[in-house]
């Protein structure tokens, strides 16, 4: 073999080598081998292609797992939060029916205090009901002794009276006795003495019966008055006992709804006590779960990590493999570009990276639609998978951008959403790659 021959040969074999089969069939036809040449390097590319598509499915499924792991750990962290949320609303809740079941002891312990002081109330106002009957029938007693002092006074007068008129008689006789003693002369002068003692006695016993009587009659007015006073007293003690015993049975029906606010309060307070337990019981049940929710995550979040390390590996496989010259390679790469695209969005939905809307190509500037764009292959274009990838290409990159808009501004719930559609608009161009890889042939 020649020098230039043997020189041309270990050109075609570092092309070969280095996956350059256009550059290598060209060279080996300049040197007349081309056939075999051809030959060796279709079936180099046809390893290379088989290679390249066993690595790109590995990667779309490892990438899937992680978008996988991505939504779980979503899950998990939801599950987490709001696990800790009931957790600490559990606590809350426990300390609230403790302080309550706490309050409610001691409104019981009130209510019997009240319910005794109202029992107290109850026997005070009966007693108040039976003195105020005792002065009743006091003043009643007086009363008659008064009416029966006032009869005596009556009698009193009567006989002042008798007196007044034996006195004017007196009076009379001693007066006629005076002037029969006048008649008589000097014989008569000892009975006109006597006449006129009599005379004197009588005016004076007149005198003090118009004293008596007048002492009589003030006395009968006072009793008058103090019977008028008695009766308005013994009336007002009947008002007063009907009051008392008006209280002393609003008493008693305040007593027994008081019994019966004491027996609920205790009930209340057995049930919060019940409850108080019961409230423990799930508080810790849901603290464990809380535990477990987040050594859920901690394992979730190791395992994603493993899986980052792994899907790093495939990717620089992938690359090495997409520097090979294998015909419309990009239609294999753009599965894995995809993937890696939903798995950033993931990541960053749940914390693991920080991306922004304007960092990520749209469907004009990445690999696919740079390539996409660039086609010229009637071939290529006329096929149906060609024609119809535009479209939900579009919007996997649309539903991304507008997903982390929403993450970072507060929405979760449309960041979520537009991530669902992202996926959806994935798999139908996942979908269409395959189909446009089987039009092409390959």
């Amino acid at each position: 073999m020649s020098d230039d021959a043997k020189q041309c040969s270990d050109e075609v074999i570092r092309l070969l080598a280095g996956g350059s089969y256009t550059q290598d069939k060209q060279a080996a036809h300049d040197e007349g081998g081309g056939p075999t040449v051809d030959k060796f390097a279709e079936a180099l590319e046809v390893n290379d292609r088989e290679n390249l598509k066993g690595t790109i499915q590995v990667a779309v499924e490892c990438g899937d797992a992680m978008v996988s792991i991505a939504e779980m750990t979503r899950d998990v962290m939801e599950v987490n939060n709001r696990s800790q949320a009931i957790a600490a609303a559990a606590e809350e809740m426990v300390a609230s029916v403790r302080d309550i079941a706490t309050t409610s002891e001691a409104a019981a312990a009130d209510a019997n205090d009240v319910e005794a002081s109202a029992n107290e109330g109850m026997h005070q106002a009966e007693r108040a009901v039976q003195t105020m009957h005792n002065i009743s029938k006091a003043v009643e007693d007086a009363v008659a002794k008064v009416d029966s002092l006032a009869e005596a006074s009556a009698q009193i007068g009567e006989i002042v009276a008798s007196i007044e008129a034996i006195a004017k008689q007196t009076n009379l006789l001693a007066l006629n006795a005076t002037i029969e003693a006048a008649r008589a002369g000097e014989a008569g002068k000892g009975f006109a003495v006597v006449a006129s003692e009599v005379k004197n006695l009588a005016n004076q016993t007149a005198k003090a019966t118009d004293d008596i009587r007048t002492r009589i009659e003030n006395l009968r007015t006072e009793m008058a008055t103090i019977v008028s006073s008695m009766e308005e007293g013994a009336k007002a003690v009947q008002e007063g006992e009907e009051v008392i015993v008006a209280t002393g049975n609003g008493m008693r029906t305040i007593g027994d709804q008081i019994t019966g606010v004491t027996s609920k309060m205790q009930e209340i307070a057995s049930i919060l006590a019940q409850q108080s337990e019961a409230s423990t019981e799930v508080a810790q049940g849901v603290s464990m779960i809380a535990d477990m929710s987040n050594r859920n995550s901690e394992e979730i979040a190791r395992v994603a990590d493993a899986m980052d390390k792994a899907n790093a590996v495939i990717l620089e496989r992938v690359k090495t493999l997409g520097e090979r010259d294998v015909t419309h390679k990009v239609v294999y790469l753009a599965k894995a570009d995809h993937t890696t695209f939903k798995k950033n969005i993931m990541d960053t939905l749940i914390g693991r990276k920080s991306l922004h809307a304007d960092e990520l190509a749209d469907h004009h500037n990445c690999r696919l639609g740079k390539w996409y764009y660039a086609v010229t292959d009637a071939e290529i274009k006329n096929t149906a998978a060609f024609r119809a990838m535009e479209d939900p290409h579009d919007r996997v990159h649309r539903f991304g951008k507008d997903a982390l808009r929403a993450l970072h501004s507060g929405d979760m719930d449309a960041a979520l959403a537009n991530a669902g559609n992202m996926e959806k608009a994935s798999k139908e161009v996942l979908t269409l790659l395959e189909q446009l890889a089987r039009e092409l042939g390959h």
